[in-house]
C-alpha cells in the first residue's frame, strides 16, 4: 500500500456545541441504568451548598467498561464513570459541567460506589461532587474526549453463487477509539465511481464484523466498520473487472456528530463472477487512502 497511507486522530469539540448537549441531559434513568439506583436529575436537586477544601471522600473516580445482559437476552456492552466514597454517610455524587451546571446526580443509599454511563455523555470537563447534607464535601475534576483513528481500509470477499471463487463486495474500515468516551458509528458509505455509489445525502446503516449491529467502540478498544450496501459489486451490464483506477470516498458518523472522510484509490480486476444476483470481481488492489479533515 502507498506512503501516502497515514492514521490521522479525529478529535471531538469540547467548546460550546458539548456544553449546549450537556445542557439538556436530564433524564436520571439514563444515567443510572448501570448502577440500578435512584437518581434526581439536575432540575429536580436542591443546590448543593459548597464547603472549601477537599476533603478525601472521593476515593476512585475511573472509566470502566462492563458487559451486560438485556431483558431480551442480547449481549451489550457500557462504558461508564464509576466513583467510589470513603464515608457511608455521603447521599449523593453529582456530575457538574463546565458552565457550573449539575447535569446528573445519583443518590448513593447504603452503598460508597455509583455508575455514570458515559455512552451519551458529551465531550468536556466535569467535576465530581460528593455531597452530604446539602453540601459538597469533596471535588475532584475529570475531562473526557472522544477521539479515535483510522487504522486500515481493506476489502471484503463473499463467495460466488455458481463457482468457489470469491469476489469483493463491500468495504471495511479499522478504528481505534484513542479517548476515554465510547464512539458509537451508525451511518456508513461509499461514494465516488465506483460500481455502486452511496446516493448524495444518504446514510446507509453501519455493518459490525460480528453481529451487524451498530457498533459502540469502548475506549481503547478496535472495531472493524463493514459497509452494507455492496459498494464494490452491481448488476450493471458493463460492470468491468479491467483494472481500471478508481477514486472513492469513505464516510462515516459519529452519534454524536463527528464525521470523517477517507479518500481512497483502488481498482478492481481478474474475472467477473455472479455473488448473488450482484456481478463482482475476483481481484482488487488498494492503491492509495488518506483521511481527510473531520468535521
Amino acid at each position: 500500500m502507498s506512503d501516502r497511507r497515514y492514521r490521522r486522530t479525529v478529535l471531538a469539540s469540547l467548546g460550546t456545541a458539548a456544553a449546549t448537549a450537556l445542557s439538556g441531559c436530564s433524564s436520571a434513568s439514563s444515567d443510572n441504568t448501570n448502577s440500578g439506583r435512584s437518581a434526581t436529575s439536575a432540575s429536580g436537586s436542591t443546590p448543593a451548598q459548597t464547603n472549601s477544601g477537599s476533603s478525601g471522600v472521593i476515593e476512585t473516580a475511573e472509566t470502566v467498561t462492563t458487559q451486560t445482559t438485556t431483558t431480551l437476552g442480547q449481549e451489550q456492552t457500557i462504558t461508564a464513570l464509576r466513583v467510589s466514597v470513603t464515608d457511608a454517610s455521603v447521599d449523593a455524587i453529582a456530575l457538574r459541567n463546565s458552565d457550573g451546571k449539575e447535569v446528573v446526580r445519583n443518590r448513593l443509599g447504603t452503598s460508597t460506589t455509583t455508575d455514570f454511563p458515559l455512552t451519551e455523555r458529551a465531550a468536556g470537563t466535569y467535576d465530581i461532587l460528593a455531597i452530604q447534607d446539602g453540601s459538597i464535601v469533596d471535588e475532584r475534576s475529570k475531562t473526557f474526549e472522544r477521539t479515535y483513528t483510522v487504522d486500515d481500509v481493506a476489502f471484503v470477499t463473499e463467495e460466488g453463487t455458481d463457482s468457489d471463487k470469491m469476489g469483493y463486495t463491500e468495504v471495511k474500515t479499522t478504528i481505534t477509539n484513542t479517548g476515554n468516551l465510547p464512539v458509537t458509528i451508525p451511518y456508513y458509505n461509499v461514494h465516488g465511481d465506483g460500481p455502486k455509489p452511496a446516493r448524495a445525502g444518504s446514510r446507509a446503516p453501519i455493518g459490525d464484523s460480528e453481529d451487524d449491529t451498530k457498533p459502540m467502540v469502548p475506549p481503547g478498544e478496535s472495531q472493524t466498520l463493514t459497509s452494507q450496501t455492496s459498494p464494490l459489486a452491481a448488476v450493471d451490464y458493463y460492470y468491468s473487472c479491467g483494472g481500471e483506477q478508481k477514486t472513492g470516498k469513505i464516510t462515516f458518523e459519529t452519534k454524536s456528530g463527528q464525521k470523517t472522510t477517507i479518500n481512497l484509490e483502488y481498482s478492481l480486476s481478474g474475472e467477473k463472477i455472479k455473488v448473488g444476483v450482484l456481478n463482482s470481481c475476483t481481484e482488487s488492489e488498494i492503491h492509495s487512502w488518506n483521511v481527510a479533515e473531520s468535521e
